[in-house]
């Protein structure tokens, strides 16, 4: 579904897995915009301030990270990545 206007202030969000992220840890769309998160964020990989794994033809726009993103360990995660506003971008089908 679409996620729009979403606001997440001061938050100290800690995952002992992957795709931690401030809005959303999975989103496959369509639509994801308007997302403001501020505070921490800890986990295992794939971590982002808005959306740890961002996949198929999902869009975002007017999205902001504000704060600090920590990983604890990357062995057991696929993809062993971290990103500002998505950790991981998976492709879509054409």
């Amino acid at each position: 579904g679409t996620m729009t206007n979403i606001t997440v202030e001061g938050s100290a969000i800690k995952a002992t897995d992957y795709c931690a992220a401030g809005v959303v840890g999975y989103f496959n769309g369509p639509k994801l915009e308007n997302c403001v998160f501020t505070g921490s964020i800890t986990g295992a990989g794939e971590n982002a301030g808005i959306v740890g794994t961002i996949a198929g033809q999902a869009v975002g726009s007017r999205l902001q990270a504000h704060g600090s993103i920590t990983v604890t360990s990357l062995p057991n995660t696929t993809w062993k990545s971290i990103g500002g506003v998505a950790g991981t971008a998976l492709p879509g089908k054409d």
